[in-house]
């Protein structure tokens, strides 16, 4: 019998654009537990990639599966974004138990304290995940910018990356690396017996997956029709509601 929800995924996940004391509670995620009678983790975190996703996925199984059954709920992102470590730091196989947590709300210490959530593991938040697009915002506005998770970065560094995106990354090709990264965390959940669903918006990753484990949910699509009033780019609760609404079939048919 299912007896948590675990929430996997970036700021969408977390309820990101909601209010800080509710977000996860009035999240789709959250609307979502609460429908069905059980309690919410997430492992979600702002602007991380599908292969942090991967690793929350595995985490799920790997640790929190080991004491509850739970119903795991994946929000895929956008391919234009990846993982690395902070500098110095050498690293066996990649963990969730590595990544970098602190300097993202609702988790980081600029959030109001009274409003924070506590991270979710225990982590070293040696592993860097970023949304590519921030590496040109971070050089137009410099350090002066609230860039907390490129603190830790020297300049030049940030600098190769950015130029290596510029001259070599290919979106259809790393759009189709993260499809198989996400097909490897429905195997492993389906090889454990654990309900789950993945929401998004790749036809080519849905054709893959059985009915039941997936439902397309466009975003951007939500984010236009129903923005939050903070200007985030992500949606209002009205928005949320509505997804809620939009996989809740999907996740009961599972229990």
């Amino acid at each position: 019998m299912i007896d948590l929800l675990v929430t996997c995924g970036d700021s969408f996940a977390c309820g990101s654009g909601l209010e800080d004391e509710d977000a996860f509670e009035r999240s789709y995620a959250g609307l979502t537990a609460k429908a069905i009678g059980v309690k919410q983790k997430v492992l979600a975190r702002p602007g991380c990639c599908n292969f942090i996703i991967w690793l929350q996925i595995k985490y799920a199984v790997e640790k929190i599966a080991q004491t509850n059954n739970p119903f795991v709920l994946i929000t895929m992102t956008n391919a234009a974004r990846a993982s690395w470590y902070k500098p110095l730091v050498e690293k066996g196989e990649p963990s969730l138990e590595y990544l970098n947590y602190q300097d993202y709300p609702p988790y980081d210490t600029h959030t109001r304290k009274n409003l924070r959530r506590p991270i979710p593991v225990e982590t070293d938040n040696t592993l860097q995940s970023e949304t590519l697009q921030n590496l040109d915002t971070f050089f137009e506005q410099g350090r002066i910018g609230a860039w907390f998770q490129f603190h830790h970065e020297p300049e030049q560094r940030l600098r190769i990356l950015r130029d290596w995106v510029a001259e070599f990354f290919d979106m259809q090709q790393k759009n189709q690396y993260d499809n198989g990264i996400m097909s490897m965390g429905h195997l492993l959940l389906k090889k454990n017996n654990i309900p789950h669903l993945f929401m998004g918006w790749q036809p080519e990753f849905e054709n893959l997956l059985p009915e039941e484990n997936y439902k397309a949910v466009d975003w951007g699509y939500w984010s236009k029709n129903y923005p939050d009033d903070k200007g985030t780019g992500h949606c209002d609760y009205t928005g949320h509601r509505l997804v809620h609404e939009e996989i809740i079939k999907k996740v009961k048919s599972q229990l």
